[in-house]
């Protein structure tokens, strides 16, 4: 999501007076300041402990790696939601070019052709989507590529998910497609085809386990 000036730096005080070690240089960078002059989006979280009223709970994510571990910065917090410009959803995020830079997105090139020859509803996030969205170098050799997709025909998800597996072969490149439910939960394609009878479902409001059957009657 994009956020004003004043949302970054409420999410910015609101760390500070919470837990000042998260705000050096890097965290400021991060929220408040950007990188070669582009913001980071927020990106909608669940609420682990404290809500509070009016606020959105919102994570930022660094395009580049720190410390020894090589991680990326990533940051919880807090913004208005008056202060919330525009949300964006996996799904938008794809109306965008994709650069091709590196072998994840090559191969969200060749997953999205795929998607519209079976009319699946593809969306991207994670570091992907952060790419295609801001532009910025989110995605190296060891990125994954995180999906979201909807659709009515089990046939031709069944279709779509093996393709992926030769997919995801050919470029090297690990592929977590999420099947999104109408139910507002999103499950993993991979534990859909497995020999299970229930499938562990996430949404914004917590986890359960789904009957598969329940599952095939949503579609």
């Amino acid at each position: 999501m994009d956020i004003t000036e004043k949302g970054r730096l409420s999410a910015y005080e609101q760390l500070k007076t919470y837990d000042p070690s998260k705000t050096n240089h890097l965290v400021k960078t991060l929220i408040l300041e950007g990188y070669d002059g582009i913001q980071v989006p927020g990106i909608m979280r669940r609420v682990e402990g404290t809500a509070f009223k009016g606020m959105v709970a919102v994570g930022f994510s660094s395009p580049y790696r720190y410390g020894k571990g090589q991680g990326r910065l990533r940051v919880p917090a807090f913004v208005p939601k008056e202060e919330i410009v525009k949300t964006i959803t996996p799904y938008q995020v794809l109306e965008k070019p994709i650069s091709g830079r590196t072998s994840c997105l090559k191969a969200l090139q060749e997953v999205n052709e795929l998607a519209k020859n079976l009319n699946i509803n593809l969306g991207v996030w994670g570091s992907s989507g952060l790419e295609v969205y801001t532009g910025l170098p989110y995605t190296d050799k060891d990125s994954d590529l995180d999906l979201l997709i909807r659709g009515q025909d089990f046939k031709v998800i069944e279709e779509f998910y093996f393709s992926l597996l030769a997919i995801s072969k050919k470029y090297g490149c690990q592929i977590d497609p999420e099947l999104d439910l109408p139910n507002g939960y999103g499950v993993k394609l991979a534990e859909l085809f497995m020999h299970t009878t229930d499938v562990l479902g996430k949404s914004m409001k917590g986890v359960n386990l789904i009957p598969k059957k329940t599952i095939l009657e949503m579609l």
